[in-house]
């Protein structure tokens, strides 16, 4: 990974306690990414962004790749699609100044945590795509 610095854009890091901040926050800023390739990133991850897919109940998804800003469902790891809401929610629960804010959640999917209980997390599709096994 060292050898491609987008790849450290790339990768989804951990997250500790707050969701929204990154533990390796300091170690992006110091892969000293080039513009260049920081703008690649940022056009990849729109291009991401802005591909949508069409989700259906039972269906399993993850994250996709570099876009999975919340630390529930787990990098990586499959979620089932409990609902497809028809009519969305815009996300008003937050202050206006979080990246949040404004997003609109229309995706609810499960998991089961550690000690094997089922939890429901709204979320917005943009994020998800389609896990296969």
């Amino acid at each position: 990974m060292a050898d491609d610095p987008l790849a450290l854009l790339s990768q989804d890091w951990p997250y500790a306690g707050n969701p929204g901040s990154p533990v390796s926050a300091a170690a992006i800023r110091a892969a000293a990414v080039d513009d260049q390739t920081y703008a690649r990133a940022l056009v990849a991850r729109l291009a991401s962004l802005t591909t949508a897919h069409s989700f259906q109940l039972g269906q399993l998804v993850r994250w996709k790749r570099g876009l999975r800003h919340m630390s529930n469902p787990a990098s990586g790891r499959p979620a089932i699609v409990a609902e497809v809401l028809s009519e969305p929610l815009v996300n008003t629960f937050v202050t206006p100044d979080s990246p949040y804010f404004g997003e609109i959640l229309d995706l609810r999917v499960g998991i089961i945590n550690d000690e094997g209980v089922f939890y429901l997390y709204l979320v917005p599709s943009s994020r998800f795509e389609p896990y296969t096994v």
